[in-house]
């Protein structure tokens, strides 16, 4: 009899990505064969997943430990926690409205040219203060988890400056410590080059490696560093130093 402290039964479906028969890790296309159980159940025990099957076979399966809990998911559908891979959670003002001018044709470099784009999220970014992104964060972490996602990859970005480089990588940490939500910190001060640095991007790639990425690994606020390497922000070369300086 396999124990758990959490069973989910009489779930209209029950989405998995695995049928049981195989160990091995789906990849491309193979992710889109999902193995679905209707009225489903499943079991788990300190978190991790013990068993899967039919509700009809659970309690033949399955014993409740005292103190359990057991939730009816009837008329639901019950599916693995979304993993997103790429987002930039933390940030003073949306920038919806762009969505709208990129499907009008507009380019990147045409929003930006107009006030909008990267840095003008930079420049609204760098007056907030950190309760003010943190209380804008735990917004945006409620709503992930309100349409599935439960892990994303959380990076930095509007930053630039190693003031505001830290204090986004602090909130993101303060959302973890006090949200169900995972976020995998990633520093990103090479997401764009300031305005002031236009004329002389080599200064800041130098001044992203021996500055900002210190000070973010001194306090331990980031787990990856990424490089937006691109035609018109940094190059092979700067991109290949930003990485290369972390170590």
């Amino acid at each position: 009899m396999i124990k758990a402290n959490l069973i989910v039964a009489n779930a209209a479906e029950l989405v998995s990505i695995n049928d049981g028969a195989s160990t091995s890790a789906k990849r491309g296309h193979a992710l889109s064969d999902l193995h679905i159980v209707t009225d489903g159940a499943m079991a788990a025990e300190d978190g991790r997943i013990v068993w899967v099957g039919r509700s009809s076979d659970i309690t033949s399966q399955v014993k409740l430990m005292p103190n359990g809990t057991e939730i009816d998911a009837r008329s639901r559908v019950v599916t693995p926690g979304l993993v997103d891979s790429h987002t930039h959670p933390v940030f003073a003002a949306p920038r919806q409205m762009e969505f709208a001018m990129r499907a009008a044709g507009k380019t990147y470099q045409q929003i930006a040219a107009e006030g909008g784009g990267i840095a003008n999220s930079v420049a609204k970014t760098s007056v907030a203060t950190e309760d003010d992104l943190f209380r804008n964060a735990i917004v945006v972490a409620d709503r992930m988890l309100d349409f599935g996602t439960t892990t994303a990859e959380a990076k930095s970005w509007y930053g630039l400056t190693l003031a505001d480089e830290l204090k986004m990588l602090r909130v993101i940490r303060r959302v973890n410590e006090t949200h169900v939500i995972d976020w995998i910190p990633t520093a990103m001060p090479g997401h764009e080059i300031p305005i002031e640095y236009r004329a002389r991007p080599d200064d800041y790639v130098e001044m992203t490696c021996s500055e900002i990425l210190p000070a973010i690994a001194r306090e331990k606020l980031a787990r990856f560093n990424d490089v937006f390497f691109e035609s018109c922000v940094f190059n092979r070369e700067q991109s290949r130093q930003i990485h290369s300086c972390q170590k």
